[in-house]
């Protein structure tokens, strides 16, 4: 007797499931996809999340004198809203937090000149206009370690629905947003007069592998570079409904005070 109360007990519960998500799906249609002239939609936004920071600057060989690596800390939202006849209201939030760990290599093309002392020493001017910060990247495997990806419960509770799409792409906005900022003007800027040691610390590498006393290297730098030279990649990044809410040559970036000595 027993026995077939509780299978009773348990086909309710199962029947009342079956009717709830039933009733789920009749609201999603009749509510959240509706879609015209009402339906939903989503706005995301990346921000950083605190001060970049050039972690380290070492010197390299040939043209690509040195290589700037930095941190990159952001955060980022999306909403997910409903529109409807009655109001329109946020049923979704998922957010992200990350530390975006990236480098970009400086280098020195045409127009440096390199003059032989009597001394048997270098007499090196780099023309600052050609100095390039090229290949900005972010270390994905570095990076997925710092993130933090949080979706709520609600978020939890609508990825089970095969209509709800879950794919929200804050991650890789966070990624190419860092990017931006790694080669951006602000950290460049902050960044130059560390760089210029490293550039002459590798021309005097380059002579000590010469066979050439480095204290009788000189190395001076004539004019600016052009520190915006990837600012405008933040343009260019294609992520539909993203708002990026910092410019990336408007960003706050440091050098850590040991960025110099933290060589490889």
């Amino acid at each position: 007797m027993q026995t077939i109360q509780r299978a009773k007990r348990i086909g309710s519960l199962a029947v009342i499931a079956v009717v709830g998500l039933l009733l789920a799906y009749a609201l999603n249609n009749l509510v959240f996809h509706w879609q015209w002239p009402f339906g939903n939609s989503s706005k995301a936004t990346i921000a950083p999340a605190g001060a970049a920071t050039v972690t380290r600057i070492e010197p390299e060989v040939l043209d690509c004198r040195a290589r700037i690596n930095a941190t990159v800390p952001l955060k980022g939202k999306k909403d997910y809203t409903n529109h409807n006849p009655v109001h329109d209201f946020v049923y979704r939030t998922d957010t992200l937090k990350l530390a975006a760990v990236g480098d970009v290599d400086t280098c020195v093309r045409d127009g440096a000149t390199v003059q032989e002392l009597k001394n048997g020493g270098w007499a090196v001017n780099v023309p600052a206009e050609s100095v390039e910060f090229v290949r900005p990247r972010v270390d994905a495997v570095a990076t997925a370690k710092s993130v933090d990806f949080e979706k709520g419960w609600v978020g939890k509770f609508t990825d089970v629905f095969p209509w709800v799409d879950d794919n929200n792409g804050l991650t890789p906005a966070a990624y190419a947003y860092a990017q931006t900022i790694i080669g951006g003007s602000s950290c460049m800027k902050a960044a130059w007069t560390p760089t210029q040691q490293a550039i002459v610390a590798a021309y005097k590498q380059q002579a000590t592998d010469k066979y050439i006393d480095p204290s009788k290297v000189e190395v001076t730098f004539s004019g600016t570079p052009n520190f915006s030279q990837h600012d405008a990649d933040m343009k260019d990044l294609g992520f539909n409904g993203f708002e990026f809410k910092v410019d990336a040559g408007k960003v706050e970036c440091r050098v850590d005070p040991g960025a110099l000595q933290h060589q490889s």
